[in-house]
């Protein structure tokens, strides 16, 4: 893989912030989605605005992501020393709309978003797949403000712990990662979804580790009624 230095990305972040909107920011933005494309380490997930408005009956979620937007657009909160928002955990039965959740969380957050997936990274060599892992997760932050997000959690991180050698692999990884998830400074916004909470790893579930863990169910009736109004008009078949 091509990886992308951090000086590369510092650069990218200081010309973004001292942009103030128009063509110039666009283009850095572009260039910086560009560059972690093309470490092949994470993958770029392009959203449409407003697709959080596709998903109904996650009120306390959206109510809780308008809170850390607030939060991580305030210039005196993020120069003061106090803790940072870190993520959330999302989880439900498989076609409650975790992915959906995932990019609808990027959406309100007006952030980036990209996918980081476990399987991708494991390598043959002994030791690249730590490597890589690190490399990806340092890609992250170097691109920071932007939300990361592991879908399927409990399943990528399965088998870690066990005898295997590919299962003690997978136990560094989750070590390296629970590291990360607790020391980390930079606005990189971890979601992850998962289908259940009991297969996943109790050290994953330790309070602090997410700002909140929510549980998501089959929108109702009225939930369901509105997605399929928010489709028609995003298809301009309302008429």
């Amino acid at each position: 893989h091509t990886l992308i230095s951090e000086s590369s990305f510092k650069a990218i972040q200081y010309f973004y912030k001292k942009s103030e909107g128009g063509t110039l920011t666009a283009r850095i933005k572009t260039a910086k989605k560009q560059l972690v494309k093309n470490s092949g380490l994470l993958e770029v997930i392009d959203y449409e605005q407003g697709i959080d408005q596709e998903v109904e009956d996650i009120d306390n979620l959206k109510e809780h992501l308008k809170m850390e937007r607030d939060l991580m657009s305030n210039q005196v909160f993020l120069k003061s020393k106090l803790p940072k928002p870190k993520g959330i955990l999302l989880v439900g039965a498989p076609g409650c709309g975790k992915s959906a959740s995932a990019k609808a969380a990027a959406s309100i957050l007006k952030l980036d978003l990209y996918r980081l997936n476990i399987g991708d990274l494991l390598g043959h060599k002994y030791g690249q797949s730590e490597n890589q892992f690190s490399e990806a997760l340092r890609t992250a932050d170097a691109s920071a403000p932007c939300v990361l997000w592991i879908d399927e959690i409990e399943k990528a991180f399965a088998g870690a712990g066990n005898s295997s050698n590919n299962d003690d692999t997978l136990t560094h990884i989750v070590g390296r990662f629970l590291t990360w998830m607790q020391e980390h400074k930079t606005l990189v916004y971890l979601v992850a979804t998962a289908n259940d909470l009991s297969d996943l790893k109790p050290e994953m579930k330790r309070k602090g580790r997410w700002d909140e863990i929510f549980y998501l169910v089959y929108p109702s009736e009225t939930g369901r009624k509105k997605i399929f109004e928010a489709c028609l008009n995003k298809y301009e078949l309302n008429e």
